[in-house]
């Protein structure tokens, strides 16, 4: 994952870009989800402020996740599709 320097402004993409290596397999999801915490908590503290990620988990399966300064990862909503 490459991420933006600066906190973004006004809405804008803060991920610059996400390159997979290999195949990622569902096994894979949890430990990605757990990884990207790491990263996102790290940025909401880093630049102060909130920010929010959606995550596929599986093939119908989306996660909504918040992280804000000095606060843990709270799950927002979980997203089924058909």
């Amino acid at each position: 994952m490459t991420v933006a320097d600066e906190p973004p402004i006004g809405g804008e993409r803060y991920i610059q870009r996400v390159e997979w290596t290999g195949r990622p397999k569902p096994k894979h999801a949890r430990e990605y989800v757990r990884w990207s915490h790491i990263v996102h908590s790290h940025l909401a503290n880093h630049w102060g402020l909130r920010i929010m990620q959606a995550v596929q988990v599986s093939p119908t399966l989306w996660e909504c996740w918040a992280y804000a300064p000095e606060e843990a990862p709270k799950l927002l909503e979980k997203i089924s599709s058909p």
